[in-house]
C-alpha cells in the first residue's frame, strides 16, 4: 500500500500496532458521508505505531458488519496476516463523516 491518501478513501485509525477483540477504532470518510453506510469502499488503516495497511468495512452474508484487514508489518517488524473481524458500531457522527467501531471476534 502506498503512503498517500487521495482524500477520498476512508481512514480507519487504531490506537496500537495490532487489532484485537474489544479494541475501538475510528473511521472517517474525510467528508460528510456516513462511513458505516459506505460499505465496500476501500479504506486506509493507520496504526498508532505508524504502520498502515488497507481495510474495508463490509457486510457478511447475514448483513452483519465486518472489517477486512490486509496483511501488514508493524513498525517493529512483526508480520500480521490478513484478518476479518466482526464489528459493532458504537457511535456515528454523520455530519462529520466519522464512526466509532468496536471489533468483536476474528472470523475465519
Amino acid at each position: 500500500m502506498t503512503d498517500s491518501n487521495d482524500g477520498r478513501r476512508p481512514i480507519v485509525s487504531a490506537p496500537g500496532s495490532h487489532l484485537y477483540r474489544g479494541v475501538t477504532v475510528r473511521m472517517s470518510t474525510r467528508d460528510d458521508v456516513d462511513p458505516v453506510r459506505e460499505r465496500m469502499r476501500p479504506a486506509d488503516l493507520l496504526f498508532g505505531d505508524g504502520s498502515h495497511t488497507a481495510a474495508q468495512l463490509m457486510s457478511d452474508d447475514r448483513g452483519r458488519l465486518t472489517l477486512w484487514v490486509q496483511a501488514y508489518v508493524t513498525e517493529r517488524g512483526t508480520e500480521i496476516p490478513e484478518r476479518v473481524w466482526s464489528v459493532t458500531v458504537l457511535e456515528e457522527d454523520t455530519p462529520g463523516g466519522t464512526a466509532t467501531l468496536r471489533l468483536g471476534s476474528r472470523l475465519p
